[in-house]
């Protein structure tokens, strides 16, 4: 599997559910969690007044292309709670999650950092529509959609930011990979004003077919 992801849409249907279920090995969803549990997002003030206002709607952050320039890099637009965002799209929700603060107790942050760490992560691929947050997604062909989605919180183990952030990112039409992780990785900084640092582990390729 390339390191971002493998994008297999407009396969025919068996073809596709035959790699789905390939897709769906235990070491590659266990690697894509151990990617995200090993980065720390630090963060700010700036960090703290986002956070603030997910009293009010969650965030919805989309990651976009510039096809008009050849070349050009990706990036991120995040839109409000009445926005509609392509079922097609690259996106992650974000939104206060006070319910879940028990994680807060296992987190390893012991040294006072001012720091975000990925708690329970869980990761999925669905064969059916979904969006991040409260955004409505809209879409014209839903027979052969999936996407690759996953799911995991945001702890502060310093307590200077509470309760934690639930997150919830999907790459629809690529399957689960490295890419899923970077994705979210970067969503979430750009979203939060958050430094992500820590090591990258590779998932390792699934066998050709």
């Amino acid at each position: 599997m390339p390191k971002s992801g493998r994008n297999i849409r407009g396969r025919e249907s068996e073809e596709l559910n035959q790699v789905m279920s390939m897709n769906q090995d235990p070491a590659v969803v266990s690697a894509v969690k151990r990617q995200l549990q090993d980065v720390s997002f630090g963060y700010t003030r700036a960090t703290s007044s986002i956070v603030s206002g997910l009293t009010e709607h969650p965030l919805v952050i989309e990651k976009r292309w510039n096809a008009h320039e050849k070349g050009s890099k990706p990036y991120f637009v995040t839109h409000g709670p009445n926005q509609s965002v392509s079922v097609d799209a690259e996106v992650c929700g974000i939104m206060l999650a006070p319910e879940h603060s028990t994680t807060a107790q296992g987190s390893t942050n012991t040294t006072g950092q001012q720091a975000f760490e990925v708690v329970d992560p869980e990761v999925r691929l669905l064969r059916r529509p979904g969006s991040g947050a409260s955004t409505r997604v809209v879409s014209n062909d839903q027979d052969d959609y999936f996407q690759s989605q996953v799911i995991f919180y945001l702890v502060d183990g310093s307590g200077g930011i509470r309760p934690p952030l639930k997150v919830q990112c999907n790459r629809p039409h690529f399957l689960v990979g490295n890419g899923l992780a970077e994705f979210a990785t970067e969503a979430v900084s750009e979203a939060l004003k958050l430094t992500p640092a820590g090591a990258t582990r590779p998932v390792s390729p699934l066998p050709s077919h």
